[in-house]
């Protein structure tokens, strides 16, 4: 028997992705001792849950330290592997993992999804036992509009946490930042307010490399800027 859940990061994507998803069950996963991000990470879940009671019930929160998997500050296991176990422990055999088009992080492609899915079953003896990467040809734009198709109020999404660093406010200038601006943007939706810096100041002051290196920066850049498609940029 298929019992799916999704894993929940607090941000944009994992708010969208449960609207997208039929509204599965959910866990977030937070550190012992965590850090600052983190915490405003944990503070989106419980906005999202005081903000929608169906998300409330649908999912838990679970407290895990894991320190005794770090050595000099370096995973020994990916974080990735350690959350499958949490969920598994929790009684699921089928786990979401919310990647999409624009991560570039090794540990999100496809063979590393497969082969967590091969430890799985090898140690726990359960070949139900699966982990999916339902919007991995999604890029996070893409994501957000099914989301809003599929019924999702747009302040949930606003309550979610992107920014890679501390402070009451996004700071605009990240990667994070800027994506979900770009994302947001792009589908009719105004968060302007919850960023310290503008974002369009973010994404101008990119170089080329970062342009060439995240497309839906260099696509927006394009539409900023007026440069038509196929015309080279000076910077």
């Amino acid at each position: 028997m298929k019992k799916e859940v999704l894993m929940l990061s607090g941000g944009l994507d994992s708010a969208a992705a449960w609207w997208a998803l039929g509204k599965p069950p959910w866990l977030f996963v937070t550190k012992a001792n965590r850090k600052e991000v983190e915490s405003k990470e944990l503070r989106a879940v419980l906005s999202m849950m005081a903000y929608c009671q169906e998300f409330a019930e649908r999912g838990r929160i679970v407290d895990c330290d894991f320190s005794p998997f770090r050595s000099q500050n370096h995973s020994v296991f990916p974080r990735e592997f350690l959350l499958a176990c949490i969920a598994v422990a929790e009684g699921f055999n089928t786990i979401y993992f919310i990647w999409h088009t624009n991560d570039s992080d090794p540990e999100r492609r496809e063979q590393v999804v497969k082969d967590i899915t091969r430890l799985l079953r090898e140690n726990y003896l359960d070949q139900s036992l699966t982990v999916l990467m339902p919007f991995k040809d999604f890029s996070r734009e893409e994501l957000v509009r099914k989301a809003l198709e599929a019924g999702c109020p747009k302040e949930f999404l606003l309550v979610t946490w992107s920014c890679q660093s501390g402070g009451d406010l996004h700071c605009g200038y990240c990667d994070n930042c800027v994506e979900r601006w770009i994302a947001l943007r792009n589908n009719g939706i105004d968060a302007t307010y919850q960023f310290m810096n503008n974002p369009e100041d973010g994404l101008l002051q990119r170089g080329i490399r970062d342009l060439r290196t995240h497309p839906e920066f260099l696509t927006e850049y394009r539409k900023v800027k007026n440069i038509p498609e196929g015309e080279i940029i000076l910077i």
